[in-house]
């Protein structure tokens, strides 16, 4: 899913789950044993676990899984990380 994501969770649960899902017919149409399914569901989580280690989401999360508090409005700048500008006065002195 993701590292501290819920929504990384959910979509992963949902990805999984039909891609298992998706494997039954065809297996069924290729005539191999449908337990061959369960064979390949942790191939599967590994390959996924050695191309995404960070999660299919990563840090990020769907914006109504964000408490409102955390929220951070559309168009606002978060200045916390940029240095303060200093102008070229302060400098002179």
């Amino acid at each position: 899913g993701g590292v501290a994501s819920l929504g990384g969770s959910i979509l992963g649960a949902v990805v999984f789950t039909t891609v298992l899902e998706s494997l039954r017919p065809l297996l069924q149409w290729l005539n191999i044993a449908a337990e061959w399914r369960l064979a390949a569901a942790p191939v599967f989580l590994v390959l996924l676990m050695l191309l995404r280690p960070r999660g299919i989401m990563g840090h990020r999360e769907f914006g109504f899984l964000v408490p409102r508090e955390e929220r951070i409005p559309p168009g606002v700048a978060d200045d916390s990380a940029k240095p303060e500008a200093v102008s070229s006065r302060e400098v002179a002195s």
